[in-house]
């Protein structure tokens, strides 16, 4: 079975073939959220159509054609409740179905976090779990929620799956997104370039050179020995820290599997987490919290198997 799967994300876009939960081909194009979410999936197909006339030289039809959003979807309607503000803005009024007709096979779409954790229980570091808690950290901060085996969406899609505004701050500043002290103000990657350059010291700091700054820049300059870097570090930790805590006291979760980008200094992160986690949380038991095994590809596979289960319920 060969799915066409899409991971439509605030900076690329993952775009691939999907056989036997095994990625055939890939290609990333910019996201240019701005432009929306309507002129985003045309891409998309065109480089589905490219990729699908390299492997065979003529024209197949998939199977099914998935859909990972960085928004809020209901996963029994399919409707789109909410993207990022700024950021795919048109999302919930985008008929996805008119826009995937042609292509053939079963069309899916879900939230970017539940098709990461769905990915990484059928073929990653949860598999074999029933309970799971899972975070990226990319962009912003997503998070996903298993319980008993089975992806926690709640009534409308929402349930689990913003941590990132999350309020940590109830006398903060007010983010984009309308709530208050949310935890992407103090760490995410749309919003680091900004802090750091707001930082005391900055003028002073190796960052200050940099045309473009995210954490990737962020951490290598904290490990050169920076030490607004290693501030900012620090304090990104205890934020994403933060987070994972209020994750485990609300659903009470076997693990704990860290995703997106950003996860790739997994040696420096993990055992921050794992500190903060003893001296905060309120479990007293061992919570293991572990890097995502399928990395950034994580949705784009879990894309796909949510559009094969799809795909053999119908």
């Amino acid at each position: 079975m060969v799915i066409w799967a899409a991971d439509v994300g605030g900076t690329n876009i993952r775009v691939g073939l999907v056989e036997g939960n095994r990625l055939a081909a890939e290609e990333i194009i910019p996201a240019e959220p701005h432009a929306g979410l309507r002129r985003a999936i045309k891409r998309v197909i065109t480089v589905w159509r490219r990729l699908n006339e390299q492997r065979g030289g003529h024209y197949q039809e998939p199977e099914a054609v998935a859909l990972a959003l960085p928004a809020i979807v209901n996963p029994d309607t399919g409707r789109i409740y909410k993207a990022p503000k700024s950021k795919y803005e048109d999302a919930a009024s985008v008929n996805l179905d008119r826009m995937l007709t042609d292509i053939g096979g079963t069309a899916f779409w879900c939230n970017d976090a539940h098709a990461a954790l769905a990915g990484e229980h059928e073929t990653g570091a949860a598999r074999a779990q029933s309970d799971v808690v899972m975070v990226t950290l990319g962009t912003g901060i997503g998070s996903a929620v298993m319980l008993q085996g089975r992806i926690f969406h709640g009534t409308h899609g929402l349930a689990g799956n913003i941590s990132g505004h999350s309020t940590l701050n109830s006398d903060g500043a007010r983010c984009p997104c309308g709530n208050i002290g949310c935890a992407e103000l103090y760490a995410s990657t749309w919003r680091i370039a900004t802090l750091a350059r707001h930082a005391p010291g900055f003028a002073r700091s190796s960052l200050s050179t940099e045309r473009i700054i995210d954490y990737e820049i962020i951490f290598q300059h904290a490990r050169q020995g920076d030490k607004v870097a290693g501030k900012l570090a620090d304090a990104a930790a205890k934020t994403w820290s933060s987070v994972i805590c209020n994750l485990i006291h609300s659903y009470d979760p076997q693990m704990v599997i860290v995703g997106g980008g950003i996860a790739a200094n997994h040696r420096e992160l993990l055992p921050v987490f794992r500190d903060h986690i003893r001296r905060h949380s309120w479990a007293r038991w061992p919570v293991p919290i572990r890097r995502a095994t399928l990395g950034i590809h994580a949705g784009l596979i879990g894309a796909a198997i949510l559009a094969a289960e799809k795909r053999r319920r119908q």
